[in-house]
């Protein structure tokens, strides 16, 4: 079965204080990490921010969807637009304009192959493919790697948010 919207009721309120704590260090909670924004999620997504606000949660997102950022970069530590040379993220000039327009904003580039370094160079982070899919596999010694090349640009570079130095920026 393929569920494509989980509801939000009120479980960031039952979070433990270690919980919050714990999320605080590894930048917020993250929204969207399997999905993305819609606009019926308004409703769900401003329950959330106001619960957040309440027991001391940050809040971040990534996302392809441009329509989130005006509505929410207020509430948000930090969002990350994706990019990719694939055509499947936001489109880069619209990427470097919400980037200009948004003190939270940046810009997220996903590596498919080693030429997206140098065509993505412009983008804040880097975030190495490290599935095993049509496109290059970047082991985590690879990553360790890219990530002494690229210091404080590097996501993902220890597999966990909890000890990443990043923490998808503005840190």
């Amino acid at each position: 079965m393929v569920i494509d919207y989980i509801p939000y009721n009120g479980e960031i309120k039952r979070l433990a204080k270690s919980s919050i704590i714990k999320l605080n260090n590894c930048g917020g909670l993250r929204l969207f990490s399997f999905g993305d924004y819609l606009p019926e999620m308004d409703g769900d997504i401003y329950a959330a921010i106001k619960d957040a606000q309440e027991v001391g949660l940050q809040l971040k997102a990534i996302t392809k969807q441009v329509d989130f950022i005006p509505k929410f970069y207020r509430y948000m530590r930090v969002i990350n637009v994706s990019v990719d040379s694939l055509g499947e993220g936001v489109d880069h000039e619209t990427a470097q304009n919400l980037r200009r327009s948004y003190p939270n904003v940046l810009i997220r580039a996903v590596i498919m192959k080693d030429s997206d370094l140098e065509d993505l160079a412009w983008a804040d982070i880097f975030n190495f493919n490290h599935v095993h899919n049509q496109y290059k596999y970047y082991s985590p010694k690879q990553i360790k790697e890219y990530a002494k090349k690229f210091p404080n640009k590097v996501c993902c570079e220890t597999g966990r948010c909890e000890t990443c130095s990043i923490k998808c920026g503005l840190v």
